[in-house]
C-alpha cells in the first residue's frame, strides 16, 4: 500500500441531539504534500463538515467516535476511502456518490486520494435521525433496530448517485451566507430536507379531483418567455427595465411573478443558469476558461472563477 500523509487524529465530539447555539470552525492544512481546508458547522442534532485538499499523495485523517452516530458522506470531487481501525477498507466512494453509514464507538480512517478531494459529511445524532425518517422507511427501520453492529456497516451496498435535487440542496448548505441564528435555522432545515429527499419516498399527489396549486396560467406564460429570453441571452448584461419592458408589466410585478414561478429571484436564478451552462461547456473540454467566461456573461474570466468555484465549491479547471 503506497505511503500516506498522517493527519493528527480528531477527537470527535457527537452531534448533541438539543438546543445548542451555533457554532463555526474553520481550519488551513498546509504540509509539504497536502494542502487545504475543512469547515464545521455545529447545529441541533447535526454536524456538518465539508473538506476540500489539494493532493500530491493519498492524505488520511483518523476520526475518534466517542459515541455511536449515523453519518451521510458526500464525495463532490475526487476520491475517498473509508477505512477501519485496523486501515481496513469498509467503503470507497468515487466522484458523485453518496452513501449512509452507522458508525459505532469506535476509530476510522479517511483517505483522500486524486488530485483534489472534497467531501462533505452530515454526522447525526441517532435519536434526531430516527425523529426525522420515522417509520417511513422499513428497509432502514429495519437497518436500525439491528443490533449486531459492532463496526462500521453502510446502509446500501453500492454507494448512491447524486442527482439534480439533492446537488442543489448540498449546494444550499454549502453557499449560505447568512449569519447566527438564521444560519443554524436554514442549515437545520436543508439538512431535514436532504435526508427526507435522499431516504423516503413521498406519495405522488396524482387522487382524482386533487388539483395541485400553481401561479395564475396568464402569468406562467409571460415569466416563461421572460426565462426562455434569459436563458438565450446568457452572454449579455441584462437590466431589470429591460426585462420589464421586454415583458410587457413593471419591474415590481415581474419580480414577484418571477419570484412565484421560479421559487428564486431573477438574478439568483440567472446565475444558476449561467452556472450549469458553463459546467456542461467546460466537460466538454472543446472552449477555454476565457471563452466560456464571455459565452455565459463574464467579462472577466477571474470574476468568472471566482463566481463558478462560490457555486459549485471547486475551480472550472477541475471540471472532468
Amino acid at each position: 500500500m503506497p505511503i500516506t500523509a498522517k493527519h493528527q487524529p480528531l477527537q470527535l465530539k457527537p452531534p448533541k441531539y438539543l438546543t445548542v447555539p451555533f457554532s463555526s470552525e474553520s481550519k488551513t492544512i498546509d504540509l509539504k504534500d497536502v494542502n487545504g481546508s475543512s469547515l464545521r458547522y455545529e447545529l441541533n442534532g447535526c454536524t456538518i463538515l465539508e473538506s476540500q485538499y489539494h493532493l500530491k499523495r493519498m492524505f488520511s485523517t483518523s476520526t475518534v467516535n466517542k459515541n455511536e452516530l449515523m453519518k451521510i458522506h458526500f464525495q463532490l470531487f475526487g476520491k475517498s476511502t473509508y477505512q477501519n481501525k485496523a486501515s481496513e477498507e469498509i467503503k470507497a466512494f468515487d466522484q458523485g456518490y453518496f452513501n449512509l453509514f452507522y458508525l459505532p464507538k469506535t476509530t476510522t480512517n479517511l483517505v483522500y486520494q486524486g488530485s483534489v478531494s472534497h467531501s462533505v459529511e452530515l454526522l447525526l445524532d441517532i435519536n434526531f435521525f430516527k425523529t426525522i425518517v420515522g417509520n417511513l422507511n422499513e428497509k432502514l427501520t429495519n437497518f436500525l433496530k439491528s443490533n449486531n453492529k459492532s463496526e462500521a456497516v453502510t446502509f446500501w451496498d453500492q454507494n448512491q448517485p447524486l442527482d439534480e435535487k439533492s446537488c442543489n440542496l448540498i449546494n444550499d448548505i454549502k453557499t449560505c451566507t447568512l449569519d447566527a441564528s438564521l444560519k443554524k435555522s436554514y442549515l437545520e432545515t436543508k439538512v431535514i430536507e436532504l435526508i427526507e429527499l435522499l431516504l423516503i419516498k413521498k406519495p405522488k399527489c396524482v387522487s382524482i379531483g386533487i388539483i395541485p396549486a400553481r401561479p395564475p396560467q396568464v402569468e406562467d406564460t409571460i415569466i416563461q418567455k421572460v426565462h426562455t429570453y434569459l436563458h438565450k441571452n446568457l452572454n449579455k448584461n441584462i437590466t431589470i427595465p429591460q426585462l420589464a419592458q421586454f415583458a410587457g408589466i413593471n419591474t415590481s410585478k415581474l419580480k414577484k411573478d418571477y419570484k412565484q414561478v421560479y421559487g428564486s429571484t431573477i438574478f439568483k436564478h440567472l446565475t444558476t443558469m449561467r452556472m450549469t451552462k458553463a459546467h456542461d461547456l467546460l466537460a466538454t473540454k472543446e472552449m477555454t476558461i476565457a471563452h466560456i467566461s464571455q459565452t455565459v456573461g463574464y467579462k472577466n474570466p477571474q470574476h468568472f472563477t471566482v463566481a463558478f468555484k462560490k457555486y459549485y465549491g471547486y475551480l472550472p479547471r477541475e471540471v472532468v
